[in-house]
């Protein structure tokens, strides 16, 4: 372009030398008709005599023409030529988007006065670009971020906003920092749904272990119940019956010794359970401050909100003041009010998922607590159970003595077993509430279960 220009400059410089060449030559060409029309009026002589007393003068004059000549040349060039191909240059810079060069021009003239307002010119329209540019990187930065919260709220936690200097950066910086939270808690909540659902599951083979050891244990009970009556039914035979009376009382002692075993076992298991009870509840008290960091999260979420309305207020009011340069403003302050509006939604469906969460924790506890009162229940059944074999073992010593003493008395030997017979009456009682307390653990256990379940749905629909 400057090439151009030069040319430029250049034809016209040759034209004005053309102009003032031709000047020259019609000069010549009027100074030899004025001689030649002396020459013809004056003769040969007089004009010569004439002419050497005047060629100094003619001399001079020539120089002083050309002298002056040369001088109009070289003014003309530096105050009209050199002004306008430095304005020409600008002009060109300002087709092709280039604002940095300035025209550098002190004539005192009109030409400096149109550098000068070219210049001002440069100095707006860069100003403008400047701002225009700054306009559409806002405008990109405020639709990655749009569209990195919109991939967000459909669980993708992968995502991260790019921190930039501008006003962004904090912002992209503190959801960098909830995104990250959030993915902590909703990791812990899976491993504690995890746990949950593994300690349900041995829970529920323990409580099945139960229900076969209590299926057994009845069926024992059964059998001390026939054989106590059994003894009664021999005890009003003769004497020849006392040696199978015997048989049957040592019977009935290994049986009880096999009750008592069982009853022992099932107190380990009962306190198995309450163990596991235990360590499910210190899960849930865990899931449950988790679940507080979540809500301390959505508070973050609100103010990030908070803040974006602001920001939102402050580009209307700057698109307020800036004018017809300010309709961008606007948009930015439009994108902004959505963005605020979407990141308000999605704290509110965050909130919804943190009250699932504590409504599911708040059964669960619930249960736990139920879970616990049966127990106590249980275990004060089994002591029951366990005092009662201590007093059927005593009872079964004791009817084997009074066999033994059978010809003192055999109506003494009769009442013996008739209170027998009331023990294992009284033995099957707490069995059978045994038996209710382990259908209901099953049923709380049940719900542990789908509670876990839920707990993974939930957090599965979370890309972390």
């Amino acid at each position: 372009m400057s090439e151009k220009v030069e040319k430029k400059g250049k034809a016209l410089y040759r034209k004005f030398l053309g102009v003032f060449f031709l000047s020259t030559i019609l000069f010549l060409i009027i100074l030899s008709g004025v001689i030649a029309t002396a020459y013809t009026i004056y003769g040969e002589e007089k004009i010569m005599s004439n002419l050497i007393n005047f060629a100094p003068a003619f001399g001079l004059l020539a120089i002083a023409f050309v002298g002056i000549s040369t001088a109009n040349i070289l003014w003309f060039k530096k105050h009209i030529i050199s002004p306008l191909s430095a304005i020409e240059n600008a002009i060109e810079n300002l087709r092709r988007e280039n604002y940095e060069k300035k025209i550098r021009l002190k004539t005192a003239d009109e030409f400096q006065k149109i550098a000068d307002a070219i210049n001002l010119l440069t100095d707006k329209l860069n100003t403008f670009v400047q701002i225009e540019e700054e306009k559409k990187e806002m405008q990109n930065n405020l639709i990655k971020f749009l569209q990195l919260m919109t991939s967000v709220s459909e669980g993708d936690l992968t995502l991260k906003a790019e921190a930039t200097p501008d006003v962004f950066g904090s912002l992209a910086d503190a959801f960098n920092l909830m995104s990250y939270k959030i993915g902590e808690v909703i990791i812990e909540s899976k491993k504690s749904a995890d746990e949950l659902g593994q300690k349900s599951q041995i829970l529920s083979e323990i409580i099945q272990k139960l229900q076969n050891s209590m299926e057994i244990h009845k069926e024992e009970v059964e059998k001390i119940s026939y054989f106590v009556e059994k003894t009664s039914d021999i005890t009003t035979q003769t004497d020849e019956k006392i040696r199978t009376a015997m048989d049957i009382s040592n019977e009935s002692m290994s049986t009880v010794l096999k009750g008592s075993e069982t009853v022992t076992e099932t107190a380990k298991i009962m306190q198995l359970i309450k163990t596991i009870a235990q360590n499910i509840n210190s899960k849930m008290k865990t899931l449950s401050e988790k679940l507080t960091e979540i809500e301390t999260i959505s508070t973050i979420i609100n103010e990030i909100a908070n803040r974006l309305d602001l920001l939102a207020l402050n580009a209307s009011i700057e698109a307020a003041r800036a004018g017809e340069e300010g309709r961008g403003f606007t948009v930015i302050a439009d994108e902004i009010k959505a963005l605020s509006e979407k990141a308000t939604r999605s704290s509110k469906h965050i909130e919804n998922i943190i009250r699932l969460l504590h409504e599911e924790a708040k059964a669960i506890t619930g249960g736990l607590e139920e879970e616990a009162s049966y127990l106590g229940t249980v275990t004060d059944s089994v002591s029951q159970v366990v005092s009662v074999f201590d007093n059927l073992d005593s009872t079964i010593i004791k009817t084997e003595q009074i066999i033994k003493e059978i010809n003192e008395t055999l109506q003494k030997q009769k009442e013996l077993v008739d209170e027998n017979s009331a023990f294992a009456q009284r033995l099957k009682e707490p069995i059978d509430e045994i038996s209710t307390m382990v259908n209901k653990i099953m049923d709380v256990s049940s719900l542990l279960s789908d509670t876990s379940k839920k707990l993974m749905e939930v957090t599965e629909g979370f890309k972390i």
